[in-house]
């Protein structure tokens, strides 16, 4: 009993803190719901947790969903932790990471000490199953656009029409920044590749007249 009302104290905190970052950043940044949970993973893995556990607990669900957001809460909250400096609008995100490792641990707990290991195992290989394939999705895209959404993770507001960019691809089919400009580093490459080309040709007057 104890263990359970720990549990749900920590969901109670937990949600809170969900509900004051998304606000954050769907009211005051509005940088739509895309990218919300691009960048404010901890609120959906929260979210998860919160919503298995109640349910779990009501009988609604099967017991196993109590530790299915297991994985979510270790990678986004627990590393986060070692990841995430201290300091400034950091330690709000870090106080919630300190919600969601206790918030895992304490589930762990629980299915240990009612000896439902079933439920135990089969949380964590769906946990494993399903958020895996999420995680490693949101960190390419992130990591692909690494400049854009770390921007919007220090709170910077950034205009609707730069949030629904989308990379244009060139013609070998690679993506290509949309707002990029060629410099005069670029120019002067591309002459030699024509100069390259001309030689393989055999065409070496052209040269000597664009040398002179």
């Amino acid at each position: 009993m104890q263990l359970i009302t720990l549990i749900y104290t920590l969901n109670v905190l937990m949600g809170l803190m969900t509900a004051m970052s998304t606000n954050y950043f769907l009211s005051q940044l509005s940088i739509g719901v895309k990218n919300w949970l691009l960048v404010n993973c901890c609120a959906w893995a929260g979210i998860t947790h919160i919503v298995g556990t109640v349910l779990a607990f009501k009988r609604i669900i099967p017991s196993f969903f109590i530790t299915v957001a297991v994985l979510p809460l270790m990678f986004y909250g627990t590393m986060g932790l070692f990841v995430l400096p201290w300091g400034g609008m950091n330690n709000f995100a870090q106080v919630n990471h300190l919600f969601m490792t206790a918030s895992w641990i304490v589930s762990v707990l629980y299915m240990m000490n009612v000896s439902d290991w079933y439920g135990l195992s089969m949380g964590l290989l769906l946990s494993i199953i399903f958020f895996v394939p999420l995680i490693a999705k949101q960190q390419a895209i992130v990591h692909r656009d690494w400049a854009f959404y770390s921007g919007l993770m220090n709170g910077e507001h950034i205009d609707e029409e730069l949030i629904n960019i989308e990379r244009m691809p060139d013609d070998e089919g690679e993506s290509k920044d949309p707002t990029y400009e060629p410099n005069e580093s670029d120019e002067s490459d591309e002459s030699e590749t024509e100069i390259l080309e001309m030689v393989d040709q055999g065409e070496v007057e052209p040269i000597i007249e664009q040398l002179q």
